[in-house]
């Protein structure tokens, strides 16, 4: 899962800042947890107890990021009056097709 994650997050890197938000905490979210359970069959149960403790923390954040995107994306799709912002990233990275579009524009 932790390498999902890694590859979620950098995919999510042309879309919104949220998304990198989201994906970024939960890489090492998965190797707390990975290492919380090492820990606990090794017989160190502080050390897991400390990893559980940070891997919560960081998912504690994922989620208020997620309902904040939630909430940004159901404001939009009611048609509320404001919108929430969610750090648009797509003009830092270019995509291929935009990148073949504007070397042809530049060639003729």
């Amino acid at each position: 899962m932790g390498l999902f994650c890694f590859l979620g997050m950098i995919r999510s890197l042309r879309t919104n800042g949220i998304f990198v938000g989201l994906f970024t905490p939960l890489v090492p979210s998965f190797g707390l947890l990975a290492g919380s359970f090492w820990n606990w069959a090794q017989g160190k149960a502080t050390a897991a107890l400390n990893c559980q403790k940070g891997a919560g923390a960081l998912l504690f954040v994922i989620c208020w990021l997620g309902w904040y995107l939630f909430f940004a994306m159901m404001v939009v799709a009611l048609d509320f009056p404001f919108i929430l912002p969610v750090g648009d990233l797509s003009a830092l990275i270019t995509g291929a097709t935009e990148k073949a579009r504007r070397k042809k524009e530049l060639t003729g």
